[in-house]
């Protein structure tokens, strides 16, 4: 994983008041982890996408979308509810989903979709 628990934690608790139980979120962060992974990106390294060839550490982006994206799954009842609602009407009835769904996967989180949408798009780096 490009995070351990601990400094998951330690983000989350900055940015959020409720946190996910430890196995909870741990197993969530091997599961965002993995679909990070299934992401092609240019010049990713011979084990992992990141860090890519040529860089020593892994991108601070990369890190905070396997928290956002572990962040989401475990709460993905109470965020589903508005987070991928681009826009809303009431006469006759208009709901628009923005999309999260990239090389097949579907992220939970929009952050984590955006942020790996630039690595797919090959604008970082």
């Amino acid at each position: 994983m490009y995070i351990n628990l601990m400094e998951a934690k330690e983000y989350l608790m900055a940015r959020y008041s409720k946190l996910p139980e430890d196995g909870q979120l741990n197993n969530a962060l091997q599961r965002a982890y993995d679909k990070i992974e299934e992401i092609d990106v240019r010049n990713c390294g011979d084990t992992a996408n990141f860090p890519r060839i040529g860089e020593d550490t892994i991108p601070t982006k990369i890190i905070q979308a396997q928290v956002e994206e572990a962040y989401s799954m475990c709460f993905k009842s109470e965020i589903e509810n508005n987070s991928n609602i681009k826009s809303k009407s009431d006469g006759d009835m208009s709901v628009t989903f923005i999309e999260t769904t990239l090389s097949g996967i579907q992220f939970q989180s929009r952050l984590t979709y955006e942020i790996m949408k630039k690595f797919k798009r090959k604008t970082y780096g």
